[in-house]
């Protein structure tokens, strides 16, 4: 069959990817009703991996580059992603051996890789902007490092105008994409999603028992990856300055992995909360609904690197879809959607006094604290559900793709108005 192909670039395999963007596997599935073919690469599936299994759609067909990626080994997740960009010319050249392929989506973040792309095939390129990395990796450390970024954000942005498309994940993200010079049809915003039907409120005291948590303490609880970025020095610092008669009934459960685990947990131990601060490690991802259902409050932490302004994390997105209410940095794109009062509570993180507010708040008003879970829930289910943001995804880089050459998408059906 002669119909349009796109093709879909990410480190991870699919059952890794839909673990960060949960509505790509219902953006290929929709993407291959509407009559296009996906061609996938990505970095090979790890043979004895404990996953759910994912079942490919009809129409997509995997590429598997002949190395694995372990998202749960910093060094590892460090050293294939830069191999993934040195790997560029082998992947523009599978583009290129398939002339249906009209368009290429990038749904990884890793900079400047859609740009070579994009000057070794000539095909369109959509890149999925889902954070910052220069910023992440440069920004705010240093004088020097400041500099650096400097420049290569510079590159970095020739790269953003050079390309077809960018989605990015939020309204904070889109601002600045537009403030730097990129021309507003070619920017989407498209939201982090999450799977509210494997995320929902269940009723479960097994991983409370577990950890000997007792049911009048008040378990907060952080998940993801664990590195500087995420501002959980900062974290351990407020929950340290605590009055003792809140520390006593609060305890931190933080689950995960990364380079900066050692460095917390002698902080912890020197902040002087042993007894308050439960480190679980990594966690599957088919288990983390069972564990955000036994926490009360959800902590999506964040640092102040001006990055992480652009983002609205998975986690607290999973938070909300478990009924869960969020105590959360007052970044930009958080700020946006976390409305005190109503599905959460947002915080200076430099104010320890405040955070001490908004934990006595949370504890105390438990009947308001189950409210803004369940505005949470609805406002997932609404906003952000993966099925939501796949249709948008679609609807968006179909009208990206088919921007300056109409006329060879005439015969396909769509939800497009495409003369």
């Amino acid at each position: 069959m002669n119909k349009p192909k796109l093709c879909v670039l990410h480190r991870y395999p699919i059952t890794q990817a839909i673990e960060t963007n949960p509505s790509l596997y219902d953006f290929l599935k929709i993407m291959t009703t509407n009559g296009f073919g996906i061609r996938f690469v990505s970095f090979s599936e790890e043979k004895n991996a404990q996953r759910t299994h994912v079942e490919i759609p009809p129409g997509v067909e995997i590429v598997a580059l002949p190395f694995t990626l372990r998202r749960n080994r910093p060094l590892d997740k460090y050293l294939k992603s830069v191999l993934f960009l040195f790997l560029t010319p082998f992947i523009a050249r599978v583009v290129r051996q398939d002339e249906r392929i009209l368009g290429v989506y990038c749904d990884d973040s890793l900079p400047f890789y859609g740009y070579l792309v994009k000057k070794l095939t000539n095909r369109r390129v959509i890149l999925r902007l889902g954070d910052l990395q220069t910023g992440y990796m440069l920004s705010g450390r240093s004088a020097a490092y400041d500099a650096v970024f400097k420049l290569l954000h510079r590159i970095e942005v020739h790269t953003w105008k050079a390309v077809d498309g960018l989605a990015t994940i939020s309204r904070p993200f889109e601002d600045y994409v537009r403030r730097s010079g990129v021309t507003p049809d070619r920017i989407l915003t498209i939201p982090e999603s999450v799977d509210t039907q494997e995320f929902h409120p269940i009723d479960t005291v097994e991983v409370r028992v577990k950890f000997g948590i007792p049911s009048d303490c008040v378990l907060l609880m952080f998940h993801g990856v664990i590195e500087p970025l995420k501002g959980l020095d900062i974290l351990l610092d407020n929950l340290s300055k605590l009055d003792s008669s809140l520390l006593n009934k609060v305890k931190l459960m933080i689950i995960g992995n990364g380079g900066s685990i050692g460095d917390l947990r002698k902080r912890a131990s020197d902040l002087g909360l042993d007894d308050e601060v439960i480190w679980v490690g990594w966690v599957p991802f088919k288990m983390m609904p069972q564990f955000i259902n036994a926490c009360d409050v959800g902590v999506p932490m964040r640092s102040a690197n001006f990055a992480n302004n652009f983002v609205v994390t998975l986690g607290l997105l999973q938070y909300w879809a478990c009924g869960k209410p969020v105590l959360a940095p007052r970044l930009k794109a958080i700020s946006a959607i976390v409305h005190d009062g109503e599905n959460g509570e947002t915080y200076d993180p430099r104010k320890p006094s405040e955070f001490s507010e908004k934990i006595r708040l949370l504890m105390t008003e438990r009947t308001s604290r189950l409210d803004e879970g369940r505005e949470g829930r609805r406002l997932v289910c609404e906003a952000f559900d993966k099925s939501v943001v796949a249709q948008a995804l679609y609807l968006g880089v179909t009208r990206l793709l088919s921007a300056e050459k109409q006329t060879s998408w005439t015969h396909f059906d769509s939800d497009l108005s495409i003369s």
